[in-house]
């Protein structure tokens, strides 16, 4: 009895090197084939891929990224074309992040604005809720309450004279006095 699953083992074990070797020597057949297998059912060859990947994750992460490497511009076109299928679908979650986010906007609006006028200052993430809160929610220019719906954030050293985009150089304010100042100093208030 031992015999016998031992020679069927073998047997089987044969036929397998036999298959991988007919695989290796025909490639492009093989590749046709399971292409072909694909194509009329997409989703057994991704319930296969998950199963697959499910067995030994690290081995495919390391194909993939071997792949990755090898083939920097398909992977580029791949991306491209995913992203212009998707465009829609992206740009509507896009849109819904914006709105559930918009603080979070707003202080990377304000990052980018400063980056964009010059490369050597300093420049710091903040949300318009750190500087009020900071601040009290009080307008620095009129001294009024500040609220979510008219607050903005205002330079003391203005951006275009240089001022960096830090936590040390910005207060609160309403936007009305915030555009009413402009890029002048402070030194108009004492003249008004």
């Amino acid at each position: 009895m031992h015999a016998i699953n031992l020679q069927e083992a073998l047997r089987k074990q044969r036929e397998r090197e036999r298959i991988n070797a007919w695989k290796k020597a025909n490639r492009a057949s093989v590749n046709a084939t399971q292409r072909a297998y694909r194509a009329a059912d997409p989703e057994r060859g991704r319930k296969y891929d998950r199963q697959a990947y499910g067995r030994d994750p690290e081995k495919h992460k390391a194909k993939n990224a071997g792949w990755v490497e090898r083939n920097p511009e398909r992977k580029c076109q791949l991306r491209r074309e995913s992203a212009a299928r998707h465009a829609p679908e992206n740009r509507a979650r896009a849109k819904a992040w914006q709105k559930a986010n918009p603080e979070t906007v707003k202080a990377h609006k304000a990052a980018y604005r400063a980056r964009q006028r010059s490369q050597d200052r300093l420049i710091e993430t903040f949300t318009h809720a750190e500087i009020a809160e900071r601040d009290h929610w009080t307008c620095h220019l009129c001294g009024g309450e500040v609220t979510r719906e008219d607050w903005s954030i205002d330079h003391l050293v203005p951006l275009s004279f240089g001022g960096d985009h830090t936590r040390l150089n910005v207060k609160i304010a309403h936007t009305v006095c915030n555009a009413r100042r402009g890029n002048r100093d402070l030194s108009y208030l004492a003249a008004a």
